[in-house]
């Protein structure tokens, strides 16, 4: 059975305008929400899983900065320290870690896995650790769920919730 040209067009032209609208949502969700400030942690409000506030000294405070399709989290002391640069566009995200272990220093730099879930959320990870950044639609509460996944199999999962620091 033989299709008329001007049906053909019009299929065409919806492929066309469907393709158009997924490419058009598809960039839209690359414009994520400003992340930036300096972030409180609220213990009341997180979920430790097997670990105490205590155990979480070294996240207590996270800085974000967030410029163009970057996104630096930083977390730590002077004595151990983790920043994730996050790329949006496509170039490779690193996760650096500087510590002092037993008075040696200690750098590594591994690849970073980002996803972009929505303009809201991203998942950032490293082979061993998972985590999910969300922040609220009033851009002062921040919520990184995570999954850390150690070399015997064994898993360490949470949720740390942040309130933004006031004057950020």
């Amino acid at each position: 059975m033989k299709t008329p040209i001007k049906h053909t067009r019009f299929i065409s032209l919806l492929l066309f305008l469907s393709l158009f609208f997924i490419n058009t949502s598809t960039n839209a969700q690359n414009k994520i929400s400003d992340f930036s400030g300096t972030w409180l942690l609220n213990a009341d409000k997180c979920d430790f899983g097997r670990l105490s506030v205590a155990s979480a000294k070294n996240v207590m405070t996270v800085t974000i900065k967030q410029v163009d399709n970057s996104i630096s989290i930083s977390t730590g002391d002077s004595t151990d320290r983790i920043e994730n640069l996050v790329k949006l566009d496509g170039t490779p995200s690193v996760q650096i870690t500087n510590s002092i272990i037993n008075e040696i220093p200690n750098f590594s730099k591994k690849p970073l896995t980002v996803q972009v879930i929505n303009n809201r959320s991203f998942i950032a990870g490293v082979p061993s650790s998972v985590k999910t950044y969300s922040i609220s639609s009033d851009l002062q509460i921040l919520t990184i769920d995570y999954k850390i996944t150690f070399t015997n199999n064994e898993e360490l999962v949470g949720k740390l919730v942040y309130d933004k620091k006031k004057g950020d």
